[in-house]
């Protein structure tokens, strides 16, 4: 399922000490070709939710309602400018139940959500342990979609998978990270077959946004979640 080559000793030393040091790393060509192919089938062809809100409130939209949905994104946006953080996307939830047509669009999914071989890979990566990841997301974004600048709370690493085949530099929809003072220190393109690691541990360390998809552009496709820590019982 993925490269083999991320998992040598020479590239596992050199993602450990990039993330040590810059707080993120972005890995490219990271599945297998039969994989990443299946993905780009599947991701623009999910039912996703629409999902918008405002420092903690949030609404979760039904794909069948699309009227509705398009109101909540107005709705979301005549308040935006009242609050530091607002957001209006689409979603499509992954769970241990969820079914995809495709058994390796199934293998991938559900290796991640049961804790395998991602898991096992950004531990190793990052140093942290005992990490579980709930519900990743497939999203999209596309011109009429966005997120403002943010932290990610009660959390250890990020992880953003990339499903766009073509994806040209001014469409935008680049992931931006911020220093303490806003301003924009690095942007990742989401480029297809590309995975981020984005340490989320500290407080005020790696605010970050997404750049706005131009007009001009095609829809942003990505699984995103999160890993936080649930030590053992019996771990101090």
């Amino acid at each position: 399922m993925y490269n083999i080559g991320i998992f040598t000793s020479g590239a596992l030393k050199e993602a450990t000490v990039t993330f040590k040091n810059k707080g993120y790393i972005a890995i490219d060509s990271v599945l297998d070709q039969k994989y990443i192919e299946q993905l780009y089938t599947t991701a623009p062809n999910i039912n996703y939710d629409a999902r918008g809100g405002y420092d903690d409130y949030y609404e979760t939209i039904p794909w069948q309602e699309k009227e509705r949905a398009n109101e909540l994104g107005n709705e979301i946006a005549s308040k935006a400018h009242d609050h530091d953080f607002s957001y209006y996307h689409r979603i499509s939830l992954v769970g241990m139940d969820t079914k995809f047509e495709s058994e390796l669009v199934q293998e991938f999914t559900q290796d991640i959500v049961r804790g395998g071989r991602l898991k096992d890979y950004i531990e190793t990566v990052t140093g942290f342990e005992h990490l579980y990841t709930a519900f990743p997301t497939f999203s999209y974004y596309n011109k009429n979609h966005w997120i403002t600048p943010h932290y990610d709370p009660n959390r250890k690493v990020a992880y953003l998978f990339y499903f766009n085949k073509v994806w040209k530099k001014h469409w935008g929809g680049d992931l931006c990270l911020l220093d303490e003072q806003d301003r924009v220190h690095t942007t990742i393109a989401p480029l297809g077959n590309r995975l981020v690691i984005l340490d989320v541990s500290k407080p005020n360390f790696n605010k970050h946004f997404v750049s706005p998809v131009s007009r001009a552009g095609m829809n942003r496709y990505s699984l995103v979640g999160w890993y936080s820590e649930r030590k053992p019982k019996n771990v101090n």
